[in-house]
């Protein structure tokens, strides 16, 4: 199962460090997502980064900043999608915030995610939106009918790594687990190890 990173919506200092030590430490794919940057101010934090890693990150929102940087691709809300269904030679993934915006998605997509599968860390009152029951329903046929990976996003942590691979989905992606802990290199160590367990 695979384990994506999102970053945090906010800057902080030694932000870039402790990504690239992520990526050091076996970390493949980064999201990163700050809903209150420009595609400049990206821009820029993408050049904050050491270069070798640039072809590790998904950015959120600017298609056009992934293909002016050769980052490794470009994610979007399902909407955007819906007005945008011609492929793409970047990766493209989709968030999705139910079962019917996840099944109107492109089918050439390289993964979509569906959130938020258990209450969120990183945003109070935010809850879970879904069962486990009615998610591994729906993934059983999704699977049957299409070839687009699900990922699950919201409240995802060690504890409960193992029901979301239970459940069907095919990756999970995290971000309050890691960035709201006191040590996120630790946490991201500990999700990593949740991990390997199940394979």
């Amino acid at each position: 199962m695979e384990l994506l990173l999102v970053s945090s919506p906010e800057d902080f200092a030694g932000e870039h460090t402790m990504v690239e030590a992520l990526f050091e430490m076996g970390l493949t794919r980064f999201h990163l997502r700050k809903p209150r940057h420009s595609a400049a101010m990206l821009e820029r934090w993408v050049l904050g980064l050491n270069p070798d890693f640039h072809s590790q990150i998904v950015i959120h929102g600017h298609p056009e900043v992934a293909r002016a940087l050769n980052l490794l691709g470009f994610h979007m809300n399902a909407a955007w999608f819906e007005t945008h269904p011609e492929p793409d030679s970047l990766l493209r993934s989709a968030s999705a915030h139910s079962l019917e915006e996840l099944g109107k998605l492109p089918a050439d997509l390289s993964y979509a995610w569906i959130s938020p599968v258990f209450d969120s860390i990183s945003k109070t009152d935010y809850p879970s939106a879904f069962s486990l029951e009615e998610l591994s329903g729906f993934l059983i046929k999704h699977h049957a009918e299409s070839k687009v990976p699900v990922y699950a996003l919201g409240g995802i942590d060690e504890d409960n790594l193992k029901a979301v691979a239970q459940a069907g989905f095919d990756g999970a992606v995290v971000l309050g687990s890691v960035w709201n802990h006191i040590n996120p290199l630790h946490a991201w160590k500990r999700l990593v190890r949740a991990r390997a367990v199940l394979r």
